[in-house]
């Protein structure tokens, strides 16, 4: 009879770092057994007794894992991995306490004989057990089938063989589960991975040739490339008139709802994955490569190919350093592409402001779609309206936007403008500070003139002091109590950098060109418009130029003369971090911020004062966690002024998320 075996929160935990929690177990392997998946595994990617060590720390515990799954697996069976000289016959002991189902003895396939003892351990303990023989490609189909046999004298009920690189062709899976079937009578598991692409075919292979148990996992989520995608691997069992009974429209609401959130920065494929596979190499070995091919100047994916020529299971570091010299020694020169800037199409020719306006949203538009972030168009005023319009090429990113600018005044902003920008950019950041007497009627008009293109406003000026005060506060490094700055410029941007840098125990003078500041040494001087002040250069002095032109022609000679750096801020990372803040703010008042109640109990979220009693949670339209009790003042309860309704209420409103998460 064929079965799945869900290894997703197993195997899957590699992807984050082995940070499933035993809560995340709950509810995964909740409704992983509502589903009619037939076998969950659960715990550390490396198995029991895995979270001991310190480099590979899981979120919790082996034994809140097992009090997980136990709890939450009703219907179908749990188990868990099991590394010999990682687990303990003590960890086999303490999951047969929890009712563990089956535990999967994982060994290379040449060192069978350290699983004998766990085997037969767990057999006297009434658990069924599965041998899994890691990188099962390092031996041929007819020494793997005498090794079967083996494992079954052990006593094991399962013999797995597993693609730990995935690099196997169907043909080999054939092979190795012939093999097996002809020597033992135990039944037949396989466990792939998808580096060369071929885990569904691979696992259709086996079961074709009576493999019975199949190992996958939601989203395929695993270590390097991925397993077999469970979701997948069912629809393509219906097509071949297979009927599980198990419940897909199930599995991919769990993928849609609690797996994609995870995978958000795994990347499955990439040039390492595919060369591990065609060599048939185990990621765990990684580091070691890196370190080599980084000594040694040469590419990693070469040392790959070269080791597993030489040995597909271990890593020696003696043998890494041979080939590793071998390689380098190897190395001619490479032809190389050459391209002039006549050659490439994208080089800006435009001479209008229209055109180059145009050239840069549609720039910022299409790398939005291809990086499948938002777009924003920062609209700046120039405050002088005599100066021409600015658009500045660069387009900048962060984890959440793409971002263009352009300085505009008052008479360059009009419907011309607005057609360029509506429905191509998502977001307008607009530059809404006080900065002359048309300043009013510039934001009205803005507002006025976008009417589909959502609008962001943000003091301009603030970024400014924000971009000078931290580029020199990480100049002076940690040590900037006590220092003396000069600020050269009396305005409402020096005045913003004072006080800025005043908080962080800075002494700041701000001065004008009319005043005298004789020979008194500052640590720095940040120009904030354009004085005539010069202060006396030493060895140290930091010299800003806070606005774009601040400094004239004489000020930058006199200091370079003395072989003084000039700095200037850079607005980048402060502008995305204003327009990531504000989102995040939007986003707390749209989706997270309010009072309701929940059976009764009275919740709140997102900043609100609520009365006392209120139990406080991280959403209001969609509750994930519970935070405490408030206080009616702003605050929680603390533990020991929690009454037992409090607690009730607590526990209420966590059985109520936890159970929304399974259904």
């Amino acid at each position: 009879m064929l079965n799945l075996l869900d290894t997703t929160i197993r195997d899957g935990s590699y992807v984050i770092d082995f940070q499933f929690s035993a809560h995340d177990t709950t509810i995964i392997s909740a409704r992983l057994d509502d589903a009619g998946i037939p076998f969950i595994e659960i715990g550390h990617g490396l198995g029991l007794g895995a979270w001991r060590k310190d480099e590979m720390k899981s979120a919790d515990n082996d034994e809140k894992y097992m009090e997980a799954a136990s709890a939450a697996v009703k219907v179908n069976k749990w188990g868990m991995f099991f590394i010999p000289g990682i687990g303990t016959i003590e960890d086999i002991e303490l999951a047969h306490k929890y009712k563990i189902d089956f535990i999967r003895v994982g060994t290379n396939v040449t060192e069978i004989e350290t699983s004998k003892k766990y085997i037969e351990k767990a057999k006297e303990l009434g658990i069924c057990v599965f041998a899994n023989y890691m990188k099962t490609y390092a031996l041929n189909a007819g020494e793997v089938g005498k090794m079967a046999k083996q494992s079954q004298e052990y006593g094991a009920d399962v013999v797995c063989v597993v693609d730990s690189a995935g690099g196997m062709m169907p043909e080999d899976v054939k092979n190795y589960v012939s093999a097996i079937r002809s020597e033992t009578e135990v039944k037949i598991g396989f466990h792939g991975h998808n580096n060369l692409g071929l885990a569904i075919a691979n696992s259709l292979i086996a079961i074709e040739n009576g493999a019975e148990i199949i190992d996958t996992s939601v989203r395929g989520m695993g270590r390097s490339a991925g397993n077999t995608v469970t979701e997948i691997m069912l629809f393509a069992l219906k097509r071949r008139g297979y009927n599980l009974n198990i419940d897909v429209t199930k599995i991919l609401n769990l993928a849609e709802k609690i797996i994609d959130p995870l995978m958000h920065n795994y990347k499955q494929m990439d040039s390492i994955a595919i060369i591990s596979g065609f060599a048939q190499f185990h990621s765990s070995f990684l580091p070691k490569i890196f370190k080599f091919a980084s000594k040694y100047s040469i590419d990693p994916r070469e040392l790959i190919i070269r080791l597993t020529m030489n040995d597909k299971v271990n890593a020696p570091d003696e043998l890494l350093a041979k080939l590793s010299k071998e390689i380098s020694s190897e190395k001619t020169e490479k032809t190389t592409i050459k391209l002039t800037t006549a050659s490439l199409k994208a080089v800006n020719t435009s001479e209008s402001t229209e055109q180059k306006m145009e050239e840069l949203i549609t720039r910022l538009s299409s790398a939005s779609k291809k990086r499948g972030k938002l777009s924003v168009f920062n609209i700046v005023q120039r405050v002088s309206p005599d100066k021409q319009t600015i658009i500045f090429p660069s387009i900048h990113e962060n984890d959440s936007f793409v971002m263009a600018s352009g300085e505009f005044s008052i008479n360059d902003i009009s419907e011309s403008t607005a057609s360029r920008l509506e429905g191509r950019i998502d977001y307008i950041l607009l530059d809404s500070d006080n900065k002359s007497q048309q300043s009013t009627v510039w934001t009205e008009k803005i507002t006025a003139i976008f009417k589909r293109t959502k609008i962001i406003p943000y003091s301009d000026l603030q970024a400014w002091a924000e971009a000078i005060s931290n580029l020199l506060l990480n100049l002076l490094k940690s040590n900037f109590s006590n220092r003396k700055v000069l600020i050269a410029g009396d305005t409402f941007l020096a005045r913003i950098v004072e006080m800025n840098l005043k908080t962080f125990g800075t002494k700041v003078k701000i001065c004008t060109g009319t005043d005298t500041i004789g020979n008194e040494v500052y640590d720095a001087v940040i120009y904030c418009d354009q004085s005539e002040l010069t202060v006396k250069p030493h060895s140290g002095i930091i010299v800003i130029d806070g606005i774009i032109g601040s400094l004239n022609d004489r000020q930058i000679k006199f200091y370079s003369t003395a072989g003084i750096n000039i700095y200037r801020p850079d607005m980048t990372m402060n502008t995305l971090s204003k327009m990531e803040s504000m989102m995040s703010s939007i986003n707390l008042v749209a989706e997270k911020q309010g009072l309701s109640s929940i059976n009764g109990i009275a919740i709140a979220a997102g900043g609100i004062i609520a009365s006392k009693g209120t139990v406080i949670v991280d959403s209001i339209k969609k509750p994930a966690k519970v935070f405490g009790i408030a206080n009616g003042k702003g605050n929680l309860l603390t533990d020991e002024q929690i009454s037992s309704a409090d607690k009730f209420a607590i526990q209420s409103i966590e059985d109520w998320i936890l159970n929304e998460a399974l259904n």
